[in-house]
């Protein structure tokens, strides 16, 4: 279920999936939020910036959430 360096959460996953309406998207996301931070990720929403392994990222308008893990 969890990639090796990090994971994105979309509205079609989110959707689709997890079958999730929008109307409860963002408590869905605040949940997974807490729950990769306990984990030890890095958790940046859509238009963020962050940096991985040295390259400057931005989470993309059609990624909701990416959680980034160092390893």
């Amino acid at each position: 279920m969890y990639a090796d360096v990090g994971d994105i959460l979309t509205a079609e996953y989110i959707t689709e999936y997890l079958g999730v309406a929008t109307v409860e998207t963002n408590t869905l996301l605040e949940l997974a939020k807490n729950k990769f931070e306990n984990m030890g990720y890095s958790v940046y929403f859509t238009d963020a910036k962050y940096t991985y392994q040295n390259a400057r990222m931005t989470v993309q308008p059609n990624e909701l959430m990416i959680a980034v893990k160092e390893i």
